[in-house]
């Protein structure tokens, strides 16, 4: 992979990385930065449940708690419609009738099935990026030229209605141009929408960058597939001695909180935390 300058957007050799402590410089512009945000970018996340990704390399996903609602109402237009065509036959105003249960009852029903049946879909095409919601159409399909896109972000906000008090989170695409376009909205999984803006950047080789106010997940809640490291180490000049050096070493023995250990050592005194 490419390290990049976050100021100048020039290629870094490697003669001016450090891997011990994740710093590089830029000749071009004299810009000191870390690179470690832009290896976690590259690093593969696990893929959260309720998304998967087909044999075209498509993700999809549904909202769950819409299938259950569009089922209801598909149901109850159907039988709806049916009972607009029995009273038209009954009836001497039978056109009338019939009109009014096949409109009213046709449209709840079909936006019922759309709810149950519809998957969001997400992929790349030679030009775009595409968002559809099928296979009943109901939608229309959002699409971002790939060549405008500088990057994706997660924006948290707090739900309304019946999900006040709930955090949901909408993926924007920020625009070359500045301006911002809303992907998707409204995900109840901070995880889902994170793996959402980190597929579609790596697919488009996009080093993710910050945003102001845009939601960063916590590890905990980021899996990813590759294990982190659990040890590093830092050389510093110890005070007083041009010729010394201290060193720092961080030591991780478990997943827990409570299992971890860092140990601080510098030539002349040492101070220990357990």
């Amino acid at each position: 992979m490419k390290i990049l300058c976050p100021k100048c957007q020039v290629h870094i050799p490697a003669k001016h990385l450090n891997i011990q402590t994740m710093f590089g410089m830029c000749e071009d512009c004299d810009e000191v930065f870390s690179f470690d945000p832009q290896l976690q970018n590259q690093r593969p996340l696990t893929i959260p449940k309720g998304l998967r990704i087909d044999r075209d390399k498509r993700l999809n996903w549904s909202h769950s708690r819409y299938r259950l609602l569009g089922g209801v109402c598909a149901l109850f237009g159907l039988l709806f419609l049916r009972a607009g065509y029995a009273a038209s036959l009954a009836t001497s105003s039978g056109v009338p009738m019939f009109v009014f249960g096949c409109g009213f009852g046709g449209a709840i029903a079909y936006c019922g099935s759309a709810l149950a049946l519809n998957r969001w879909t997400m992929s790349l095409d030679e030009t775009h990026l595409v968002l559809s919601y099928r296979p009943v159409p109901f939608r229309k399909a959002k699409r971002v030229p790939r060549s405008a896109i500088q990057q994706l972000y997660v924006h948290e906000k707090q739900g309304t209605g019946r999900g006040a008090g709930h955090a949901l989170y909408d993926v924007f695409v920020q625009l070359k141009s500045g301006r911002t376009v809303q992907l998707v909205k409204s995900l109840t999984d901070p995880a889902s929408a994170s793996y959402i803006v980190w597929h579609i950047e790596n697919a488009l080789g996009i080093i993710h960058r910050p945003v102001a106010g845009e939601y960063v997940a916590a590890p905990h809640v980021l899996a990813r597939s590759d294990a982190q490291p659990s040890v590093g180490s830092l050389q510093l000049a110890s005070p007083g001695h041009a010729d010394e050096a201290g060193a720092l070493s961080v030591t991780s023995t478990g997943h827990d909180v409570d299992s971890r250990r860092s140990v601080i050592s510098v030539t002349d005194a040492s101070v220990t935390e357990s």
